[in-house]
């Protein structure tokens, strides 16, 4: 536990704090908390496009054509949304080909015929069990 006098120190320097002021510190700040995009504020990651994020969140505009901020705000939620769960669409296809892709000189040893859906089983656990680490 802190002693008083540190939580006294702590807040007086924190108090004087500005935050970032280089475009390099604001920039590492705002990603800080990014790990795989799911959660992040940002919702267009640096290697993805933010012209077709644009041309989905405008498409949602001139079919739903929102007027109030309520109605703006829905329409945002709603193209964030979208691009994070084809994100995460595409993550987990890309992550099963890879594993399988991986495990094929096993799989061709183990089985004699395999069908796609063992296969994507097998490829699935594999990276479950891999808690994180593949």
């Amino acid at each position: 536990m802190s002693s008083q006098r540190r939580i006294a120190a702590s807040r007086a320097n924190g108090a004087r704090s500005r935050g970032p002021v280089t475009p390099e510190g604001l920039a590492r700040c705002q990603a800080a908390s990014l790990t795989h995009g799911l959660t992040a504020r940002r919702t267009v990651l640096g290697n993805e496009s933010m012209d077709d994020f644009r041309a989905l969140r405008e498409a949602y505009v001139l079919q739903f054509r929102p007027e109030s901020r309520l109605e703006v705000d829905t329409v945002d939620s709603l193209a964030a949304a979208r691009w994070r769960l084809d994100r995460a669409i595409s993550l987990e296809v890309t992550l099963l080909d890879l594993e399988m892709e991986r495990q094929e000189p096993e799989i061709q040893k183990e089985f004699e015929v395999c069908d796609a859906e063992t296969r994507t089983a097998i490829a699935y656990r594999a990276l479950c069990d891999a808690g994180g680490r593949f």
